[in-house]
């Protein structure tokens, strides 16, 4: 039995001999919980849908000035906490003309709490902005294609919504943990050669905002590189996806038919990596 994307991480049910995953969200300490075992793709655990969208528009079609900068926390809103917040306000203290750019939530409740802890520590309401849900999802992709870049939350991370800002091209700031769902954003990075996006403290994730922010030539190389590179990676090429995971459940078989009980499986790179950018 094989366990894939149903949540987050192992399930702890012993009736599941396996979870797909990938090398990054694995755990980094190798911990033994006695968990079903995991079979570890070389690129990452997911892969996603393409979309065709309009490249034309500008953050003024959206209500924004021109000269913003646009910070993206597309996310659900359960994802979103007061250290996070805290370091996105470090941000938006530093950069009087960025905003952090919501998305809206069913729970009233959430809007109102986000929008009261910012101004209770110093953000002016012109700095952060929330948004309501547009379809078709082309629609969407225009909107995050318009921002500057992301900020990942840190106890959960983006999941879909960092395939989406990848997509849309737009690089996305992480800060990963030691558990598969405060990693997911840090492996879409990695598999794209963005680990350079990877931050290992809050300090770390809020300067590379600052400088992000502030640097457009080097927020236009990283964009470059999502355009350049995005198309050749299994997450977003449904055929190589399934090879790489086809590779794992091949070596899971195996093993079964030898007698030889579950174990990590790290399925070797089936495809030439994406350059790292630098």
């Amino acid at each position: 039995n094989i366990y894939w994307i149903g949540h987050g991480g192992n399930t702890g049910l012993d009736f599941f001999d396996y979870i797909i995953n990938d090398s990054f969200t694995a755990d980094p300490q190798e911990h033994d919980f006695e968990l079903e075992k995991e079979i570890r793709i070389p690129s990452a655990f997911a892969t996603s849908g393409v979309f065709e969208f309009d490249e034309s528009l500008t953050k003024a079609d959206f209500g924004f000035a021109d000269h913003a900068i646009l910070i993206n926390a597309f996310n659900n809103h359960i994802k979103i906490n007061k250290p996070y917040l805290d370091a996105a306000a470090r941000v938006l203290k530093a950069v009087p003309n960025a905003v952090l750019w919501f998305n809206e939530s069913r729970r009233v409740n959430s809007v109102w709490a986000i929008s009261n802890y910012l101004r209770s520590i110093g953000i002016d309401d012109s700095q952060y902005s929330f948004a309501g849900r547009l379809e078709p999802k082309a629609k969407h992709y225009a909107r995050l294609y318009v921002s500057d870049f992301a900020l990942d939350t840190f106890t959960v991370s983006m999941a879909s919504g960092t395939l989406d800002n990848i997509w849309a091209e737009l690089p996305v700031i992480s800060m990963p943990g030691d558990k598969f769902t405060n990693r997911t954003a840090g492996s879409f990075n990695r598999t794209l050669g963005l680990d350079y996006l990877n931050t290992n403290s809050v300090d770390e994730y809020v300067d590379l905002a600052i400088e992000l922010a502030t640097n457009p030539e080097k927020l236009a190389r990283l964009k470059a590189h999502l355009r350049t590179y995005k198309r050749q990676t299994s997450m977003f090429d449904g055929a190589k996806f399934a090879k790489e995971v086809a590779a794992g459940i091949s070596a899971a078989v195996a093993r079964s038919r030898e007698g030889l009980p579950p174990a990590n499986i790290d399925v070797p790179p089936i495809f030439d990596p994406i350059p790292k950018f630098s």
